[in-house]
């Protein structure tokens, strides 16, 4: 058998009767707009009976406690989804990374043909633009697995000097003229 300390507020108390127990279900379960009289209402009880009950088994002190209890027990199982989110965020990420890695090493692979007109300019670029999307997907959303910034902002201030900003922003898109297959070197 449990000892009196054992027990916690919001369970059956020793001594207390079969009918003040369920009325204190009652009231425990109605939740934050619990009142006696719905208790009554509900029960088909006498309000003072009720009133006897919630004084003799300190009900108030047990309900604080079990809503307390129930906010405990939210925020953990809320802190292990955070945790089991911020896991595969992290995992997805890495993977992101991984890929724009292998982007990068075919693009890599397209300017090596491009020399020998193999290839275009324009397959390059666009597997360029894709590593660099997976890439800032990719960090954006392990810096959010983190629970870090995704965005970069700095600013230096050097005293009687220019304020200096520094963002992260993506590189202009390229126009049709830099796309050109015969102008990937720069030459006109």
């Amino acid at each position: 058998m449990l000892r009196r300390d054992e027990i916690k507020p919001w369970e059956r108390q020793p001594g207390e009767t079969e009918k003040a127990w369920q009325a204190f279900k009652l009231y425990r379960d109605l939740g934050e707009g619990r009142t006696l009289q719905e208790v009554s209402r509900k029960l088909s009880k006498h309000q003072s009976n009720v009133s006897r009950w919630s004084k003799k088994w300190h009900w108030q002190s047990r309900v604080i406690a079990w809503d307390m209890e129930c906010d405990r027990q939210a925020q953990k199982a809320r802190l292990k989804q955070i945790n089991q989110m911020r896991d595969y965020h992290s995992r997805l990420a890495m993977l992101l990374k991984q890929r724009a890695y292998r982007a990068l090493q075919l693009a890599d692979e397209i300017m090596t043909r491009i020399e020998t007109k193999e290839a275009t300019l324009k397959d390059a670029v666009r597997l360029l633009e894709v590593a660099r999307a997976l890439i800032d997907t990719g960090a954006k959303l392990h810096a959010l697995s983190l629970g870090e910034p995704t965005e970069i902002e700095a600013q230096a201030k050097i005293p009687d000097m220019v304020v200096f900003k520094l963002e992260q922003t993506p590189p202009p898109e390229p126009t049709e003229e830099d796309l050109k297959e015969d102008d990937y070197t720069g030459n006109k």
